[in-house]
């Protein structure tokens, strides 16, 4: 009997184990695929031609709305307004730096929808906009090596 409870107990702690790779690697490839859009945004934030970055960021983010609707227009509104506000912090002291994110066509109000805000104060904004520390994987530390 007891062999037999230490051997369910055995699969019911490895079934944990298992679920938190599968969630480390899911939040693993979302960081990855973040570090990868600002990466490319960097070299496109800085173009006077907003549309032309509102096309990359678009593409970026696998966006549904075609750009040439109504919709498409409101969210590229959106998306310059939040644009500037995260040029204009980051060219300020701060040592946080915000970017673009999935979020970044969200109007002030679809924010706070979104995130079930009661307000949208700058703490908030930046904390939705806040650039992630880059994640570090087993093949940095390899070329490092190299």
């Amino acid at each position: 009997m007891k062999v037999l409870f230490s051997l369910l107990l055995l699969i019911v702690l490895s079934s944990f184990i298992i679920c938190d790779e599968a969630q480390d690697a899911k939040l693993l490839k979302k960081q990855m695929e973040q570090q990868t859009a600002d990466t490319v945004m960097d070299s496109f934030v800085h173009k006077e031609n907003k549309t032309e970055v509102f096309q990359v960021w678009h593409m970026l983010y696998k966006k549904e709305y075609k750009m040439d609707s109504s919709e498409g227009q409101r969210k590229f509104n959106n998306f310059v307004t939040n644009l500037n506000k995260i040029q204009l912090h980051n060219s300020g002291d701060s040592q946080d730096k915000l970017s673009v994110n999935e979020h970044s066509d969200k109007s002030q109000q679809e924010l706070i929808t979104h995130f079930a805000l009661s307000d949208m104060n700058d703490k908030e904004y930046n904390t939705i906009f806040k650039r992630q520390p880059y994640v570090t994987t087993y093949f940095d530390h390899f070329e490092d090596e190299l």
